[in-house]
């Protein structure tokens, strides 16, 4: 097999799964581990991984960073993220108190919010105080504070 295909199919088990260990390249290659690292650190410097402590994991999963355009109108939701707002919501009964953060989780989960019940809202984020006010029936509390000038 040449080095060409041999790092193609790595590449396609880091695609799949997110990652490769030192010892499933050995093992499917029959390759020594130094060997094993040699590859990983070529398809570290072509940007197919992150090399890590006895393996890679797939560049998607290093330095995420939440996206610059914060409109989650029109921001891609992955369909997990959907289920995992519509089933917290269910469990929202009358009275209770909810956190929201200001992150994806705390946007999606507004168009599932019950609203036949009265229940709190606090969030930190401006933005989905915002969005909140058109619910008659949630009280929306926006956490805060005063924030020292210098310090930790």
């Amino acid at each position: 097999m040449f080095i060409e295909e041999h790092h193609q199919e790595i590449s396609d088990i880091i695609k799949e799964n997110g990652k490769i260990t030192i010892t499933e390249i050995t093992s499917k290659y029959g390759i020594s581990d130094e060997s094993a690292r040699r590859d990983l650190r070529l398809l570290e410097q072509k940007g197919v991984c992150k090399r890590t402590h006895g393996g890679a994991i797939s560049i998607g999963q290093v330095s995420a960073r939440p996206p610059v355009n914060r409109d989650f109108d029109i921001m891609p939701i992955f369909d997990n993220y959907r289920e995992i707002s519509r089933a917290a919501a269910k469990n929202i009964k009358e009275n209770d108190t909810i956190y929201l953060t200001g992150g994806s989780f705390g946007h999606i989960i507004v168009s599932f919010l019950p609203r036949e019940i009265h229940y709190i809202v606090v969030v930190n984020s401006v933005n989905i105080g915002k969005e909140l006010r058109r619910f008659d029936n949630i009280d929306v509390y926006i956490a805060g504070g005063k924030m020292r000038l210098v310090g930790r």
